[in-house]
């Protein structure tokens, strides 16, 4: 079987060095598929020009809410048309959300932003790469108000209530390298408390790599600690968590 990396950041700065080396590097890692999602504007134009090079990348464009600032209908417009001229690139929209902890912007206005987003995203038939911090409670009430159903919460670090409301809603838990943590208890408690139909794998590369690289920059390749933790826990082979893992990601993204 093979790894699909569903949330990287490979438009980040810091591969702008040596993308093909990671590239590279997650290939002989088994990791097969590869989507980066965005941020902002020019970040989104920085992924979709990674998928017109690597046949293995996919995409996802959108406004992460710490800059929120940058929505406006210009912003809107144009990462309509990367959509609509990149149809075969581009796969989710996001990622996007709800951001309480740094108080870049006041909650009201990341929540009007993020609903236009739904909105826009729902138009392109796309589905939704979520960010949450410090906002679970919020951010389900508004998918579920606005009865949003292909969605994955990406890097989750809510309640395992919480995590069972999401899938009760029909999403995908997005979960990454915090699992291998030592004081990362609670999210082994979700890996293991939701269905392992619900779960998607990830980096979040360049951030929060692996306990084995803690401190350096992450990478795709990394993944295979997530897998090899998840089976752990799940009492399953590295295997049988990559087809499963790998079935979610092709259920949501195509």
């Amino acid at each position: 079987m093979a790894i699909f990396e569903t949330h990287c950041h490979l438009n980040h700065a810091q591969f702008e060095s040596d993308c093909d080396s990671v590239i590279d590097r997650a290939d002989q890692a088994n990791v097969r598929r590869l989507l980066v999602v965005s941020y902002d504007l020019a970040s989104s134009r920085r992924a979709v020009n990674l998928a017109n090079k690597y046949a293995q990348i996919n995409t996802a464009v959108g406004i992460h809410p710490e800059d929120a600032s940058e929505w406006s209908d210009l912003t809107q417009g144009e990462l309509v048309a990367l959509c609509e001229s990149n149809p075969g690139s581009i796969v989710a929209w996001g990622e996007i959300g709800l951001d309480y902890h740094w108080k870049t912007h006041e909650p009201d206005f990341q929540k009007r932003v993020f609903v236009e987003q739904l909105k826009t995203a729902r138009t392109l038939g796309l589905p939704v790469i979520i960010h949450c911090r410090e906002a679970y409670d919020d951010t389900l009430n508004i998918l579920e108000d606005f009865g949003a159903d292909r969605v994955v919460v990406h890097c989750f670090a809510g309640t395992v209530e919480q995590a069972l409301r999401a899938v009760s809603l029909g999403y995908y838990i997005g979960i990454g390298g915090v699992l291998t943590y030592r004081n990362a208890a609670d999210v082994r408690d979700i890996a293991v408390q939701i269905p392992v139909d619900r779960i998607l794998i990830e980096t979040d590369s360049p951030f929060l790599a692996p306990q084995k690289w803690r401190g350096k920059r992450n990478e795709p390749a990394y993944l295979t600690a997530v897998v090899s933790k998840l089976a752990e826990l799940l009492e399953k082979s590295a295997d049988e968590i990559e087809e499963i893992t790998w079935n979610n990601a092709v259920s949501l993204f195509g």
